[in-house]
């Protein structure tokens, strides 16, 4: 091939990149448009005239737009070690976190929940919060913390936030000898310390179809 026809080939490609790019940006900002949430969560404290309180948790969802969403689940996923998979078993596993209506709520043990689902406007924030002593954050390998929107898609916070809540629970709340001489490696088990941990994760859930919430199966 000469020269000039090695620049048509170019050319005839550059022209198909763009309009490739061109109908990907019509679809997703026009035809299809898709929130952009963005998850934080941390370890946070309360200062008044007494000081700085004890440490709890907290999350909060922000849609930077270009839509409205309804976010209605407030998710923790782990992995499955694999010495727990089965033939055909899927390595997530996922629980339904509950939450706490208010910094307040979590410090005089009021127990008030955020309901949901919430609807998030573009610009609009959404908070929860949860004690700091949470068993299942500290004991069943969580990797991920966020929120689920009404089309299934999932919101996370940075993995990174989540590693440093776990170790810090880990740390200022360790596991005690009786508390690991109990520890089952099944999560399924009833017998686990059921009332405490009622408090923070009100089902551990299985999802086949992660585009569908209707697909979740209790398994505890």
């Amino acid at each position: 091939m000469q020269t000039a026809d090695w620049a048509f080939v170019v050319s005839l490609a550059s022209a198909a990149i763009s309009l490739f790019s061109l109908g990907w940006n019509v679809y997703s900002k026009w035809v299809h448009p898709k929130p952009k949430i963005k998850v934080t969560f941390a370890v946070l404290h309360l200062f008044d005239g007494n000081g700085m309180s004890d440490p709890f948790l907290g999350a909060t969802a922000t849609n930077f737009g270009p839509t409205d969403t309804t976010l209605k689940g407030f998710i923790a996923r782990s992995r499955k070690p694999w010495w727990w998979l089965k033939l055909g078993d899927r390595r997530w596993q996922y629980a339904v976190l509950n939450n706490i209506g208010s910094p307040h709520d979590v410090m005089y043990a009021t127990h008030t929940t955020t309901p949901l689902p919430q609807k998030l406007e573009v610009g609009g924030e959404l908070s929860v919060y949860m004690v700091f002593k949470h068993e299942h954050l500290r004991d069943d390998g969580v990797i991920q913390v966020g929120f689920q929107d009404v089309f299934g898609r999932y919101h996370w916070a940075p993995r990174k936030s989540v590693r440093a809540v776990v170790k810090s629970i880990r740390e200022k709340w360790p596991k005690s000898k009786e508390e690991g001489s109990q520890h089952v490696a099944d999560i399924g088990t009833q017998g686990r310390r059921q009332s405490h941990r009622h408090l923070h994760a009100d089902r551990v859930v299985e999802q086949e179809n992660l585009g569908n919430s209707d697909d979740f199966r209790t398994t505890r």
